[in-house]
């Protein structure tokens, strides 16, 4: 199955955690758009989760992002060679 798209060319997908899920969560719903032949992510980061003023239960720390952003490349190298 490598190098199948799995979505419409014709169109741009992104994805985006739905709010209100944790940040486990969120890293299985990115990876899970990757896998899917997504074109990009929209991911929150904050150095203080607990203190953003908005989607803090969602906001990735920036250490968190750099481990999804490694599995991210791992599963698009899995999926395109």
């Amino acid at each position: 199955m490598a190098g199948r798209r799995l979505v419409d060319d014709r169109r741009e997908v992104v994805g985006q955690p739905v709010a209100g899920r944790t940040r486990g969560e969120c890293r299985t719903q990115l990876t899970a758009a990757v896998a899917g032949d997504a074109h990009g992510l929209m991911v929150e980061v904050h150095h203080k989760p607990e203190e953003a003023l908005s989607d803090g239960a969602q906001s990735l720390y920036p250490q968190q992002f750099e481990t999804l952003c490694t599995q991210v490349k791992n599963i698009f190298r899995v999926l395109h060679g």
